[in-house]
């Protein structure tokens, strides 16, 4: 006899997917804005030169904290959507 708290084994977990998607958007967000701290383009204010380095250490320190909360995130997903099916 089946209880109503009772899923069956193929419904995805929302939550689940819903985290994985955010871990991807993310990490592409933490990708973009670490390669922009390690890799800066010339701007039209600086007249053709690159910003300083320690100007742009804040880029690298936010690219790196984005990408540890993707991986947090996508772990989470996978656990969730893994617990569901078991």
């Amino acid at each position: 006899m089946k209880t109503t708290s009772e899923t069956p084994r193929t419904k995805l977990d929302i939550l689940g997917l819903s985290s994985i998607a955010t871990g991807v958007f993310f990490f592409i967000a933490g990708l973009f804005v670490l390669f922009y701290g390690l890799y800066p383009s010339p701007s039209i204010f600086t007249e053709g030169m690159s910003p300083p380095y320690h100007a742009l250490q804040p880029c690298i320190f936010l690219g790196v904290i984005l990408i540890i909360i993707a991986i947090v995130l996508f772990i989470n997903g996978a656990y969730r959507i893994k617990k569901k099916k078991i």
